[in-house]
Parts: C-alpha cells; sequence; structure tokens
C-alpha cells in the first residue's frame, strides 16, 4: 500500500461486516472511515450516503452499487496507479438472516415480524428483497472490471483468502465468517496494519 498514490475499493452487496472494514481502512485514505458512495449524479458529481458532493473520486471509498464500483476502476486503470479492491463475502442465508433482524431491531418490517418462521422470512427476500438471495457478487464483477474473471484463482480456506494481481488491480476476496483473520490478511497483503472496531455492525 503506497499511501501516497494508492486507491482503495471497498466493494460489497452488505451485511457482510464492512463497516468494520470501512472504519478501519479510513486512516489510509486521511479520513476517520471510508466514505460511502451511493451513486455518482448525472452531473458527474460522486454522492456520499448522505447525497453531500463528494472529491471526484475520492482516494478511498465503499459502495454496495456495481456501477459506482465500475467507474472507479475506469478511472483508475488508465494511470499508473493501485487500486485495491476489497471484497467481503458472506454466507447468502446468513445475509439475508441479518438484513432481517436489523430492520427488525429498527422497527422497518413491523412487530408481527418477530413471530416470523424461517420460510416465512425467507419468502420475503425472495419476493421483496430479492437482491438479498438472488445474486452473488461475483456475478456483477464481469461488470466492474470490464472483463472476463476467469483469471481468478481458487478460494485458498488454509489463507483464508482469495487474492489476485493483475496489472494495477490488486483484489481481495475475503469472507465475513474469517473476520477474525481480517487484520492478519490486510498486514499480509498490503502491508499495514488495521484494527478492527468493535460492535461497528447493527447487522
Amino acid at each position: 500500500w503506497n499511501s501516497t498514490t494508492d486507491r482503495l475499493l471497498l466493494y460489497t452487496l452488505g451485511k457482510t461486516g464492512s463497516t468494520s472494514l470501512e472504519l478501519a481502512f479510513g486512516c489510509l485514505t486521511g479520513r476517520s472511515r471510508l466514505p460511502f458512495v451511493r451513486n455518482i449524479a448525472a452531473d458527474g458529481i460522486w454522492r456520499d450516503d448522505q447525497y453531500l458532493a463528494l472529491e471526484t473520486p475520492p482516494r478511498g471509498f465503499k459502495t454496495h452499487v456495481a456501477s459506482v464500483a465500475q467507474r472507479m476502476v475506469e478511472m483508475v486503470r488508465p494511470q499508473d496507479t493501485n487500486l485495491w479492491m476489497i471484497i467481503p463475502v458472506r454466507d447468502t442465508l446468513a445475509r439475508a438472516k441479518s438484513d432481517f433482524f436489523q430492520n427488525l431491531d429498527s422497527g422497518y418490517v413491523g412487530p408481527a415480524a418477530r413471530n416470523w418462521s424461517l420460510a416465512q422470512i425467507m419468502s420475503r427476500y425472495k419476493t421483496l428483497e430479492p437482491h438479498m438471495v438472488g445474486r452473488s457478487i461475483i456475478d456483477t464483477l464481469q461488470q466492474v472490471l470490464g472483463e472476463r474473471v476467469d483469471w481468478l484463482p481458487r478460494f485458498d480456506p488454509s489463507s483464508h483468502d482469495l487474492w489476485a494481481v493483475r496489472g494495477t488491480l490488486r483484489l481481495l476476496i475475503v469472507r465475513a465468517e474469517d473476520s477474525t483473520h481480517w487484520p492478519s490478511i490486510v498486514e499480509r497483503r498490503m502491508g499495514v496494519k488495521i484494527r478492527l472496531p468493535s460492535a461497528a455492525n447493527s447487522g
């Protein structure tokens, strides 16, 4: 990790423990946390979670949106700059359950949902929120990177990550189930120490 030139993209579908990484990686880009970019407006201005204008683009940010991640890749690739793309993933059912209970805790789904069976919970996500159970972030990588991804190696359970270097791209995929290993993985791959905050992920 070159603190002067490198850029960082935290790309995830959500409910993967990414808030911990969002906070931990902020210091690498001179912030308390990575900004969360939801969209790029028609005027080309990048918008954060509160729809405030950001620098174009930020040196590092988090997004759940494939088109925003794709734009970062397109902007960085022509430059002689390394792009570190960190992708946390998680078991699909665990993501859906996490989303449900977070929404339940916030009152979003209503008190009657406290008595739902697991089948009712899954039915909700299959009909109302198919993005939680119907796709994988890996399915979006061809769009984000602008090329086929059959060059990706197989996941190595013994190292708790999937690591690939292609040109100026440094791609690191980690599992939420291995989050206790994230600091050592980041130190091994990026050469920096991070500290995961406790109780950062309400999901």
